[in-house]
């Protein structure tokens, strides 16, 4: 036996032991910021998803609204009877400096439907109608005078999840004739 070996490796298995506790702490440090991040991801997800669901309510909303009128509305430049002129909205309402809160409709304010349907959200889902044209069913001036044919609409709405800060902006259009 040799005994004049064991005095040098004394303490390398403390070392290699501590580098290897210190990898496996690095590891579960990584792996953590990993679960946090995937964590986030979908608290996002979720937060973007009833943003979205929120928007999409407003859509049937004022479809809603519109099916039900019977005679064809007069749009005008405030759309103070629901519905604006073509045109006559300055901002897109995708563009991110629409006035929601002056311009919008709340959802429910013309029907049935109650803002309390999405009690997680942080604000009521807001839509705008615009008038986009109108398409005579004949080319004689007479149809256009009595505007017998069909109308089209575009319905842009907002939508909020749990945060103001998650928005969802959708878009449709809706044909209607009134007569």
């Amino acid at each position: 036996m040799r005994r004049g070996n064991t005095t040098k490796q004394r303490g390398m298995a403390l070392i290699i032991a501590l580098t290897f506790l210190l990898i496996m702490t690095l590891l579960g440090i990584s792996g953590m910021q990993s679960s946090i991040m995937e964590e986030r991801m979908t608290g996002n997800a979720h937060d973007h998803n009833m943003a979205f669901q929120s928007a999409e309510s407003g859509l049937r909303d004022a479809g809603i609204w519109l099916l039900s009128i019977t005679a064809q509305p007069t749009p005008n430049d405030t759309g103070s009877n629901g519905i604006y002129s073509e045109g006559t909205i300055s901002t897109a309402p995708t563009d991110y400096t629409f006035n929601w809160d002056t311009l919008g409709t709340d959802y429910g304010t013309n029907t049935s439907s109650l803002a309390s349907d999405f009690p997680q959200n942080s604000k009521v889902s807001k839509y705008v109608i615009e008038e986009t044209t109108f398409i005579p069913d004949n080319l004689n001036p007479e149809s256009r005078a009595k505007k017998i044919g069909v109308f089209y609409y575009q319905i842009s709405a907002i939508g909020y999840g749990g945060t103001d800060t998650s928005e969802s902006v959708t878009q449709s259009v809706y044909e209607k004739r009134f007569n």
